[in-house]
């Protein structure tokens, strides 16, 4: 088994905070805003729609998210390839994505061992998600970002 692949249409929402409200009797009551429940909820029934099964042991995950082009962006900046540099930050719809897969594709999102996540512009705003046992290469292209990183060598001074 290499992993599944699948896609989640629409505009990427970054994870949000926990509220915590004060009731009158005193007492706090928290909750997760619905604009993330909501999200989340996407993610998840694509990666059940996809055929997602929980996985034990190591995870790998790709993901690439793809947001839209903005008005102001020249042609001659799109086809040269600008990148993304504004906010969501790309680490706060990871948080999202990390959190809707619990249960869904692994136990507990401790067992992610590796990550290669890309933020680019595109036609039609979405999430595309690779999940699998790791080792593994990704589907999102044959071996990803991998082949353009060299593997680090550490060397530690005596």
């Amino acid at each position: 088994m290499i992993g599944w692949a699948f896609t989640v249409p629409g505009v990427p929402k970054p994870r949000q905070r926990a509220r915590v409200v004060r009731l009158r009797s005193g007492k706090s009551h928290t909750y997760t805003p619905e604009r993330t429940v909501n999200f989340e909820w996407k993610v998840a029934s694509a990666a059940q729609a996809a055929g997602v099964q929980v996985l034990e042991g190591p995870v790998g995950l790709e993901i690439e998210i793809v947001r839209p082009w903005p008005k102001s962006l020249s042609k001659k900046a799109i086809a040269a390839g600008a990148w993304p540099t504004t906010r969501p930050d790309m680490s706060n719809i990871l948080g999202a994505i990390e959190d809707a897969l619990i249960g869904v594709a692994y136990l507990d999102d401790a067992q992610i061992v590796n990550e290669v996540v890309r933020k680019v512009y595109g036609p039609a705003p979405c999430v595309q998600v690779s999940v699998g046992p790791y080792p593994w290469l990704g589907a999102l292209d044959e071996g990803g970002l991998q082949k353009l990183l060299p593997p680090r060598r550490l060397e530690l001074e005596a």
